[in-house]
This record gives structure tokens, C-alpha cells and sequence, in this order.
């Protein structure tokens, strides 16, 4: 079983290589991160992530990121 800690945006931002990205939602494996830091930066990437879509915000959901 693989366990992950997930997180919504409003608590963190991914500044990756290839630019900041701030998913809706995104998970980290507990075995390549096993706490999450206190600050809202995170350099580490992803093991998963959501993209929540709505109606009021349709445009912006589905364009590339």
C-alpha cells in the first residue's frame, strides 16, 4: 500500500524547475516526503496532482498550466 500526504493549494505552491505550479490539489509519496514543510514553498515535485474544474472558472481550468 502506498501512502500519500495530500494538500490543497491554498497551503502550498510547487516552485519546480520548469516554473511555480499551483495545483488544486497535490499528493507527495510518504516514502519521498514524509512530512510537509511549514513554509508555503515546496521544491518538491508532485508524486500526484488534481485540477479541479468548475463552471465560474472553466477558462482557466482547462487551459495549459
Amino acid at each position: 500500500m502506498v501512502h500519500f500526504l495530500i494538500k490543497n493549494s491554498d497551503e502550498h505552491v510547487c516552485h519546480l524547475p520548469v516554473g511555480i505550479v499551483v495545483p488544486d490539489l497535490a499528493g507527495w509519496r510518504k516514502s519521498t516526503v514524509s512530512e510537509l514543510p511549514e513554509t508555503v514553498w515546496f521544491g518538491v515535485r508532485p508524486d500526484w496532482v488534481c485540477e479541479v474544474t468548475s463552471p465560474a472558472t472553466v477558462k482557466n481550468d482547462r487551459r495549459p498550466k
